[in-house]
């Protein structure tokens, strides 16, 4: 990678929190993020003509979902009539993000560039997070005393801090000086103390799971297998109850008056959506008004203004219809899979904790997802694309073919345990 394309994608990651700064180019909203974004992708189409730029091989799984998102998100604002606010949208929240997780994948082999761009992407959430300690509007808290700093809500600051915690964790625990590593610890616990400012719940979930799922892959004992296994039984057989009881009716008819409930009432008028519009869904930025206009089918909303429908999956089914849905799944489902190869590179200690490091962070996303949309945002979706474009990367590393062809299982089971496999070097 050459110096200056490498220098400006360390940029994009350190710009994320100025994504609502914008200036106007004939009339058309350019944020900063994306202006990096954009002179990346010159410098990386005039390094590679020149040989300067070497082109590593993109995988199917990113190319393909990366299509698949793309054409959805733009024939779903086609179909609904493609107004300004819905370009504005499919530009900010889908193609300058894909391009970015696209020029990552395609320069970022090196484990060495990767590593700089976490630090530099770290070294963002780390300020974020000390200017929330400061005066006026970057220490804004809402009526009930949760801190949302310059972000439009608690959760959005959550989700944009959590990523932050595995990050410096992965930092401590690889830095090759003492001094890196406390640097790296004391972000970590700055970041940490900012979340906890939040309130947010799923934030706090997920950046649990994420860490559980990596203590259960580095399992010694079979044990800890079991207790998984139960656990996962006692929330089945909770959520069977609830369902079979009534609760969740209960939930959705206003009696309940908390968060939960105003969730499930969101996700019933999101369901309604979705029966309306299967294949095409209603396009990006159009969920309000939807939500809105499906009042008189429902109990009295608890909540008015609800611009996604808190799940992951839902915003991107009515935000780029089945087709963006396919592409979204195979990425996610392709980034999953070649990080469970990555941490199967027993031969390369350093690979292993990367490949965990990513696996910690999606399982995190796919938590908090459940229950909130830590994406179609500009700085969230930059951040979630860049993480698969990096996962691409460091998956060109070696031939796939090198791992054979196992299945998911085979893998999880190669990967266990991971901490006795990295001890024994």
């Amino acid at each position: 990678m050459s110096l200056l394309l490498e220098i400006l994608l360390r940029l994009v990651f350190l710009s994320l929190p100025l994504a609502q700064v914008r200036f106007t180019i004939a009339d058309i909203p350019i944020y900063v993020p994306e202006a990096l974004v954009f002179l990346s992708g010159i410098v990386f189409l005039f390094g590679f003509r020149n040989g300067s730029t070497r082109r590593f091989h993109t995988p199917f799984w990113l190319v393909s979902g990366i299509l698949l998102l793309m054409v959805g998100a733009i024939l779903t604002a086609y179909v609904g009539g493609a107004d300004r606010e819905a370009l504005g949208a499919v530009k900010s929240w889908i193609v300058f993000p894909l391009g970015l997780g696209f020029l990552l994948s395609s320069t970022a082999v090196d484990r060495v560039v990767r590593h700089r761009m976490i630090t530099w992407w770290f070294f963002g959430i780390v300020v974020v997070s000390a200017v929330s300690f400061f005066g006026g509007r970057f220490s804004s808290m809402t009526y009930d005393g949760r801190l949302s700093s310059f972000y439009p809500s608690p959760n959005h600051l959550a989700m944009f801090l959590e990523a932050g915690i595995f990050f410096g964790t992965y930092l401590a625990a690889t830095a090759s000086l003492r001094r890196n590593g406390l640097l790296a610890a004391a972000g970590t616990i700055l970041i940490s103390v900012a979340v906890l400012r939040t309130g947010s719940e799923g934030a706090y979930v997920a950046i649990l799971a994420g860490f559980g799922f990596l203590w259960l892959l580095s399992a010694s004992k079979p044990r800890r297998l079991v207790i998984a296994s139960a656990i996962i039984a006692v929330l089945v057989f909770g959520a069977t109850f609830l369902f079979m009881n009534g609760t969740v009716t209960r939930l959705g008819s206003g009696e309940v008056r908390n968060s939960v409930a105003s969730r499930v009432m969101i996700w019933n008028a999101a369901g309604r959506m979705i029966v309306e519009h299967p294949i095409t869904g209603i396009g990006l930025r159009n969920f309000e008004a939807e939500y809105l206009a499906l009042q008189p089918l429902f109990p009295r909303y608890l909540e008015w203004a609800v611009p996604h429908p808190n799940n992951v999956v839902l915003s991107v089914w009515l935000g780029t219809g089945l087709l963006g849905l396919s592409g979204f799944a195979v990425l996610t489902v392709g980034a999953f899979r070649v990080s469970f190869r990555i941490l199967c590179r027993e031969n390369a200690p350093m690979l292993m904790r990367e490949g965990a490091l990513y696996l910690a962070v999606l399982v995190a996303f796919v938590v908090h997802g459940s229950v909130d949309t830590p994406l179609l945002r500009n700085d969230l979706s930059m951040g979630y694309f860049a993480l698969l474009g990096m996962i691409a990367a460091a998956g060109s590393m070696w031939n796939p073919r090198d791992t054979g062809q196992e299945d998911a299982f085979s893998l999880m089971r190669k990967s266990l345990p991971l901490v006795r496999s990295v001890k024994k070097r």
